[in-house]
């Protein structure tokens, strides 16, 4: 994953710095479109910014700021939670279970799945607060997490999509 993740933020990082679009890569096969492939990290906004700030991002950046998503994800769970008046223990699982389980254990390799998946618990946690207050603010909110997240055009959002969707439709039957 460091092979193939890491120099894709680089090159972002590198062509943002030197003023070069980072659209095309002219170094491989002689030129290659990377707006058009998923996992060239454009799309990707907690990696762009990361790539805007700083202009040589090394492993240890890269690492922190997929972890700062899992924890923003582990964080909008663990408010869920508390919404809903569950045991604190079962956040505190789930939290831990959501940043280091399952596919968040093998997060390099699946980078961008990842951050879909970060980007999903969080946007449920504002989508479920904007149905049950009403609340435009939340719903603005939700939409556009929800945006960042099918940015990651991978089948973790468009998984999240579907139970997104399923719970809007939920909302409006009952």
């Amino acid at each position: 994953a460091k092979a193939h993740f890491y120099p894709q933020l680089q090159f972002l990082a590198q062509a943002l710095h030197s003023g070069q679009s980072p659209f095309w890569a002219p170094q491989v096969f002689g030129g290659h479109p990377q707006i058009a492939d998923p996992q060239s990290l454009i799309f990707s906004p907690p990696l762009l910014l990361l790539a805007l700030f700083d202009g040589n991002p090394d492993f240890r950046a890269a690492d922190a700021t997929i972890f700062a998503m899992l924890l923003l994800g582990a964080l909008a769970l663990l408010l869920m939670f508390r919404d809903r008046g569950w045991h604190p223990a079962g956040a505190l699982v789930t939290g831990l279970s959501f940043a280091f389980g399952a596919s968040a254990a093998w997060r390099l390799q699946h980078l961008g799945q990842i951050l879909s998946l970060s980007w999903f618990a969080i946007t449920l946690f504002l989508l479920s607060r904007a149905l049950e207050r009403r609340s435009a603010g939340y719903g603005f909110a939700s939409g556009l997490t929800a945006g960042f997240m099918v940015l990651g055009r991978d089948q973790v959002a468009l998984l999240g999509v579907y139970v997104l969707a399923g719970l809007v439709i939920a909302a409006w039957f009952t």
